[in-house]
């Protein structure tokens, strides 16, 4: 009996990092002003100190900052 509760606990423990693993990235697209669109593999995060969103961009993996005066609107991908 140990041992099915161990497996069983085993199998719950996968299965709970499987699904809350995929719904942590919150990919979005970031329109700019001049009609440009950048997807992102996550919300950007905006820094009050600087004026800058930080993100990384979901083609390249690469860190990226633009002014948030570049930007028209940032939505979540459905």
């Amino acid at each position: 009996m140990h041992r099915s509760l161990t497996v069983f606990l085993s199998s719950f423990s996968i299965l709970v990092c499987l699904i809350l693993g995929g719904c942590s990235s919150s990919p979005h697209l970031i329109k700019l002003n001049d009609g440009r669109e950048i997807a992102t593999l996550d919300m950007p995060s905006y820094d009050d100190n600087t004026g800058f969103y930080h993100f990384k961009v979901a083609a390249t993996g690469e860190e990226m900052q633009l002014n948030q005066t570049l930007i028209e609107f940032i939505v979540k991908k459905q």
